[in-house]
């Protein structure tokens, strides 16, 4: 039989002592493993989203050299045109070396780009996931943000609308608000200026076609540099509010 703990006006059964005692441990046990899961899904977004600052990062170096080399080719065409440029100047060196790098930078600019691309998609469905577990009201399916990625015309808004439903809802301040239409500005500006240079390729046999590809490709390099400022303010503020979710649940 179980020994009575008696005190005062009390009487406690020993085994309710021991099973409560027991049951508050094994509560302890299960917070801290939640904490523990919840400390290592942060840690792994915090790294990818260091990952992905350093992708974008990268693709702001070969979009600045793309516009380099697009504008030095450019102005060599409209010298050809207006009969500025003669043979054997010295432009033709430069021209040859410019197309040299572009050659050999095609290749380097496919692997950054599609690094970057796999990062970001990863990056917009952990930041779903990540905000669903701190309580965040999602009414878009993470799904969307990736799957919406691959079709032309829907990858101009869908993607949008789901990274403004968590952005709005993780960051406190409204004053940061505005990254995300300037974003989707840039992005759609970048998206029709690009389809427009890959257009203009299919018909470049005049040399006004390939100036005029090659100033859509030049607008193109120059709005990716605005789109990938944007993006990485973006990733940035929104990072640093979901990461900070736990400690001002916290407190």
């Amino acid at each position: 039989m179980p020994e009575l703990i008696q005190g005062g006006s009390m009487s406690i059964r020993q085994d309710q002592v021991t099973d409560s005692t027991w049951t508050i441990g094994f509560d302890d046990k299960e917070e801290r493993s939640g904490d523990a899961l919840m400390d290592g899904a942060g840690e792994r977004y915090r790294t990818l989203t260091t990952w992905l600052r350093g992708s974008l990062w990268l693709c702001g170096m070969v979009a600045l050299l793309s516009f380099g080399c697009n504008l030095c080719l450019l102005l060599f065409l409209h010298g050809l045109e207006e009969g500025t440029v003669a043979e054997g100047d010295g432009m033709y060196l430069l021209v040859d070396k410019v197309i040299a790098l572009k050659t050999l930078g095609a290749p380097v600019s496919i692997l950054v780009t599609s690094f970057a691309s796999v990062l970001s998609l990863r990056w917009f469905y952990l930041s779903h996931g990540f905000g669903r577990q701190h309580g965040l009201r999602l009414q878009q399916p993470a799904r969307s943000t990736v799957m919406f990625y691959f079709i032309p015309v829907l990858n101009l808004w869908k993607p949008y609308l789901a990274l403004r439903e968590v952005f709005n809802e993780a960051v406190p301040c409204s004053g940061s608000r505005w990254l995300l239409p300037v974003w989707w500005g840039c992005w759609v500006l970048f998206q029709s200026l690009s389809w427009l240079a890959f257009r203009l390729v299919q018909d470049t046999d005049e040399l006004v076609a390939l100036m005029d590809m090659l100033l859509a490709r030049l607008l193109a390099d120059g709005a990716a540099l605005p789109l990938l400022i944007m993006f990485m303010l973006v990733v940035r503020r929104l990072g640093t509010a979901l990461l900070a979710m736990p400690s001002r649940a916290a407190n």
